[in-house]
């Protein structure tokens, strides 16, 4: 053999592995002492590079594909999104989805890829980090246009904040007309570009849909002399403060921050909150997630509905 495997900077087709002197056996080998793996549509990477994350599983894959793929093919729709960084929970990753422009097919469908054709123009591809994909305005509206809302709508709420694109642009691409362009301006209206995790859009769509009250996000906490005591996730009518946490929302995917650091500091500022006769409501990414229900009554509870 004369690769390394290990050393294998990006995912790799079987048959190119072949070619550079890797053998069906090194292969095996390798994958078997769980260096390697097989990551679908015939490639293989080291698992150093794949994560902690479904999404970044599925990042990897969808960088080999757009990087051997014919010349003005990008990454697209939920394959884009996780390339420009976009929080994506509860999406479908079965399949890396790729975009080139060309009017008339409905999309192809090989192992591991779906390639669409439809009303995807050069001006909606652009080059980041040297792979090509869709604008973050185009991945944006045809997530809104065919993800799951959550998916949709948290991965919009990312965007806005960021600044990658902003509602006009993202509505300029739905008023273009494509299929499930309604629904996509529909949920565009739900967005908030405030919202800083993709628990945070969860825990605000499950309080919308049950009717309650619309909570303001992202609000400064001061106290009676006017002194900052912390920013809050969610406020409610009546002062009551909502607080998720948790999975996530601080490290891992979203941030570089430690546990320790994050628990400290949620600490003290809720304290601050309480010692200022603040309400307080909590409810973790994980209930928002499992048992949706409970925080919603939970919430419902502590306004007194």
């Amino acid at each position: 053999m004369t690769i390394d495997l290990v050393a294998l900077p990006s995912a790799v087709r079987r048959s190119r592995l072949l070619e550079l002197g890797a053998g069906p056996a090194d292969i095996a080998a390798a994958v078997s002492a769980r260096e390697l793996a097989a990551i679908g549509g015939g490639y293989y990477a080291p698992r150093r590079l794949l994560g902690g994350f479904p999404e970044e599983r599925h990042l990897v894959l969808a960088r080999a594909l757009a990087r051997d793929a014919a010349t003005g093919v990008g990454l697209a729709n939920v394959s884009a999104a996780a390339h420009h960084g976009l929080p994506i929970p509860d999406a479908d990753l079965s399949r890396v989805q790729l975009g080139r422009p060309g009017a008339g097919a409905s999309g192809s469908r090989a192992s591991g890829v779906q390639l669409m054709h439809r009303n995807v123009d050069e001006s909606d591809l652009v080059f980041i980090d040297g792979v090509l994909v869709t604008t973050a305005a185009r991945t944006v509206a045809d997530l809104l246009r065919t993800a799951p809302t959550l998916t949709a709508v948290a991965a919009a709420d990312a965007a806005l904040h960021r600044g990658l694109c902003t509602v006009d642009e993202v509505a300029a691409q739905l008023e273009r007309g494509r299929h499930g362009s309604r629904r996509g301006l529909m949920l565009l209206r739900r967005t908030d570009p405030a919202c800083e995790s993709p628990a945070e859009t969860r825990s605000r769509l499950l309080v919308v849909d049950a009717g309650l009250p619309v909570p303001r996000t992202q609000q400064d906490i001061c106290d009676r002399s006017g002194t900052f005591l912390g920013r809050c996730d969610f406020l409610f009518d009546g002062d009551l403060i909502g607080e998720c946490d948790g999975e996530g929302k601080y490290f891992g995917r979203y941030s570089d921050r430690t546990v320790e650091d994050v628990l400290e500091d949620e600490k003290y500022r809720q304290q601050r909150f309480l010692d200022e006769g603040r309400r307080l409501v909590r409810w973790s990414a994980r209930e928002a997630r499992d048992q949706p229900r409970r925080v919603v009554a939970r919430i419902a509870r502590a306004l007194g509905w």
